[in-house]
């Protein structure tokens, strides 16, 4: 049971740092694509907004959820997000 959690853990550690270090490179990559500077601020500015607008759904259902499944769908959903 504590290897599957630290599983979870890391594989949102490892999902995180994806973002972090995506981060200095697509600014740069984008605008060399052609989007404009007003677009690649919308990308950077949706993970936040879409965190702080879902956290308290989230934060409601846990105790019926569980913490594992929580975890896990939030891995599911930030990895088909990259």
């Amino acid at each position: 049971m504590k290897l599957r959690v630290f599983t979870i853990y890391f594989s949102n550690f490892l999902t995180n740092l994806l973002f972090a270090v995506m981060a200095p490179f697509y600014p740069l990559t984008a605008l060399d694509k052609g989007m404009e500077q007003w677009q690649v601020g919308l990308v950077f500015c949706f993970m936040p907004l879409t965190t702080f607008l879902v956290s308290p759904i989230v934060a409601k259902r846990l105790r019926t959820l569980g913490r594992r499944r929580t975890f896990t769908a939030g891995n599911l959903f930030e990895v088909s997000a990259s």
